[in-house]
């Protein structure tokens, strides 16, 4: 189901990087780019949106992160885009302190009211 989902994802253009540690997957970035036009509410823009980044718990605080993330800008910076931008859990405080350290800073809240 993973490797069909994938192969949609790449098929559709999306960037998928993975870094391997002793011939293993370690962990990977799946992303897009995403061009929207200007409207009468705001400016055109060009952005590299992370969708997953996800390191083998085992091996976390080992620099993959990092590498992920320096080669999605490299991606990004290749490709002229404004910005970077992913979205997290709002409990997940520990990816947060890990964006912030990569640069990120929040941009926008979103709210939910469950109807069913």
């Amino acid at each position: 189901m993973l490797r069909a989902f994938l192969a949609e994802q790449l098929a559709n253009g999306a960037i998928l990087l993975i870094s391997e540690l002793d011939g293993a997957a370690a962990g990977y970035l799946l992303a897009e780019i995403s061009a929207r036009p200007a409207n009468p509410f705001r400016h055109a823009s060009k952005s590299l949106y992370v969708h997953h980044i996800a390191v083998d718990p085992a091996l976390q605080r080992r620099r993959i992160g990092q590498e992920l993330i320096d080669a999605a800008v490299a991606i990004g910076r290749a490709e002229n885009v404004d910005a970077m931008r992913l979205d997290s859990w709002s409990f997940n405080t520990s990816a947060h302190a890990f964006f912030e350290a990569e640069g990120f800073t929040p941009l926008n809240v979103v709210f939910e009211r469950k109807l069913l």
